[in-house]
Protein backbone atom coordinates (compact mmCIF):
# COMPACT_ATOMS: atom_id res chain seq x y z
CA UNK A 1 0.00 0.00 0.00
CA UNK A 2 1.22 3.33 -1.37
CA UNK A 3 0.89 5.82 1.78
CA UNK A 4 0.66 9.57 1.71
CA UNK A 5 4.54 10.21 2.81
CA UNK A 6 5.47 8.40 0.01
CA UNK A 7 6.39 5.05 1.46
CA UNK A 8 5.51 1.43 0.23
CA UNK A 9 4.18 -0.54 3.31
CA UNK A 10 4.75 -3.98 3.26
CA UNK A 11 2.92 -7.25 4.52
CA UNK A 12 4.16 -10.15 3.92
CA UNK A 13 2.45 -13.64 5.35
CA UNK A 14 4.29 -16.92 4.34
CA UNK A 15 6.09 -19.94 5.43
CA UNK A 16 9.65 -21.30 5.51
CA UNK A 17 10.97 -24.82 6.01
CA UNK A 18 14.54 -26.00 7.67
CA UNK A 19 16.81 -28.05 6.66
CA UNK A 20 14.69 -30.43 8.88
CA UNK A 21 11.87 -29.81 7.70
CA UNK A 22 10.14 -27.89 10.31
CA UNK A 23 7.78 -25.14 8.90
CA UNK A 24 7.87 -21.54 10.73
CA UNK A 25 5.08 -19.11 9.91
CA UNK A 26 6.98 -15.64 8.98
CA UNK A 27 4.87 -12.03 9.25
CA UNK A 28 7.39 -9.76 8.19
CA UNK A 29 6.77 -5.95 8.20
CA UNK A 30 8.38 -2.72 6.33
CA UNK A 31 8.55 0.59 4.51
CA UNK A 32 9.96 0.96 1.52
CA UNK A 33 11.15 4.63 0.21
CA UNK A 34 12.60 5.88 -2.81
CA UNK A 35 15.59 7.03 -2.40
CA UNK A 36 16.15 10.57 -3.58
CA UNK A 37 18.77 11.69 -6.22
CA UNK A 38 19.75 7.62 -6.03
CA UNK A 39 17.97 6.77 -10.01
CA UNK A 40 15.11 5.16 -8.58
CA UNK A 41 17.01 3.04 -5.92
CA UNK A 42 15.01 1.79 -2.61
CA UNK A 43 15.67 1.79 0.86
CA UNK A 44 13.97 -0.70 2.86
CA UNK A 45 13.07 -2.20 5.84
CA UNK A 46 11.44 -5.09 7.42
CA UNK A 47 10.52 -6.43 10.79
CA UNK A 48 10.09 -9.69 10.93
CA UNK A 49 8.19 -12.28 13.29
CA UNK A 50 8.31 -15.67 13.42
CA UNK A 51 6.09 -18.46 14.79
CA UNK A 52 7.98 -21.33 15.30
CA UNK A 53 6.81 -24.99 17.18
CA UNK A 54 8.49 -25.50 20.07
CA UNK A 55 11.64 -27.06 20.44
CA UNK A 56 14.75 -26.83 18.30
CA UNK A 57 13.83 -23.12 16.83
CA UNK A 58 11.32 -22.08 19.65
CA UNK A 59 14.22 -19.39 20.34
CA UNK A 60 12.80 -17.40 17.53
CA UNK A 61 9.45 -16.70 19.43
CA UNK A 62 11.56 -14.77 21.86
CA UNK A 63 13.72 -12.52 19.95
CA UNK A 64 13.27 -9.40 17.98
CA UNK A 65 14.65 -9.06 14.37
CA UNK A 66 14.93 -6.72 11.54
CA UNK A 67 15.80 -6.69 8.38
CA UNK A 68 16.85 -5.19 4.87
CA UNK A 69 14.97 -6.02 1.34
CA UNK A 70 16.41 -6.68 -1.95
CA UNK A 71 15.59 -7.06 -5.42
CA UNK A 72 15.92 -10.75 -5.80
CA UNK A 73 17.23 -13.27 -8.53
CA UNK A 74 15.70 -11.63 -11.85
CA UNK A 75 15.16 -15.24 -13.42
CA UNK A 76 11.79 -15.83 -10.93
CA UNK A 77 9.99 -13.44 -9.05
CA UNK A 78 12.10 -13.11 -5.29
CA UNK A 79 13.16 -10.97 -3.42
CA UNK A 80 16.40 -10.91 -0.98
CA UNK A 81 16.25 -10.69 2.52
CA UNK A 82 18.73 -10.16 5.20
CA UNK A 83 17.70 -10.73 9.10
CA UNK A 84 19.38 -9.62 12.00
CA UNK A 85 18.64 -10.38 15.68
CA UNK A 86 18.38 -7.30 17.83
CA UNK A 87 20.10 -7.64 21.42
Amino acid sequence: MLRADGYLELVADYFMETDDKVQIKVTNRGLIQTVPGADGQRYAMTTPRFEAPTGRYGWLNQLIFTGTVAPGDDKVPSVGLAIYKLV
